[in-house]
């Protein structure tokens, strides 16, 4: 039987270091928001392969076709736009 640690976010706020260090033996968290699990935190699983970075994935899929001379200008265009939010939830220091 697998054993699952609940914590509220503000334990997990408290103890992120001791969660992490225990997550990393095995142990796995679920957190909690307003009585609601919304998040985990468990180790990786036993065959997880790790990531790729850009420049393997476009070696590795040569025939996808390639951001234009524009996409950087696309990109920033969209980020100047984007409405940001102001009103969220303060963050401890």
């Amino acid at each position: 039987m697998k054993v699952v640690n609940k914590l509220t976010e503000a334990d997990l706020v408290e103890r992120l270091d001791e969660v992490l260090a225990r997550a990393s033996r095995g142990e796995e968290f679920e957190i909690e928001r307003d009585g609601e699990v919304f998040a985990v935190i468990r180790p990786p699983a036993p065959n997880a392969k790790p990531g790729i970075t850009w420049g393997e994935f476009v070696a590795k899929y040569p025939g996808l076709p390639q951001p234009d001379d524009r996409f950087a200008d696309d990109l920033e265009a969209i980020l100047a736009e984007r409405e940001l939010i102001t009103d969220g939830p303060e963050w401890p220091d």
